[in-house]
């Protein structure tokens, strides 16, 4: 981890976990990280000391479905940022 990486912090029933994004992956999928509630990302998985970090290599928005009031059979997913 560096001075300058972006750390984010997740929190779920057990326990933190932290996003680290060296300031190239920040720049490149930053439309991502903000195109809705649901981001998928990938990396390597750091255990140190109880603290698990995930050194991000890709991010990608999650599949956020909108239903049509008229047929809730029509869903269309957002599409977030593409390598």
């Amino acid at each position: 981890m560096r001075v300058s990486d972006l750390i984010v912090t997740l929190e779920d029933e057990t326990g933190l976990g932290n996003l680290v994004l060296s300031p190239a992956v920040d720049a490149r999928y930053r439309a991502a990280l903000h195109a809705g509630p649901l981001v998928v990302a990938t990396g390597r998985v750091q255990r140190r000391a109880g603290v698990v970090n995930v050194q991000v290599a890709t991010v990608v928005s999650g599949a956020v479905y909108s239903v049509d009031d008229a047929d809730a059979k029509e869903a269309s997913p957002c599409v977030g940022a593409t390598s």
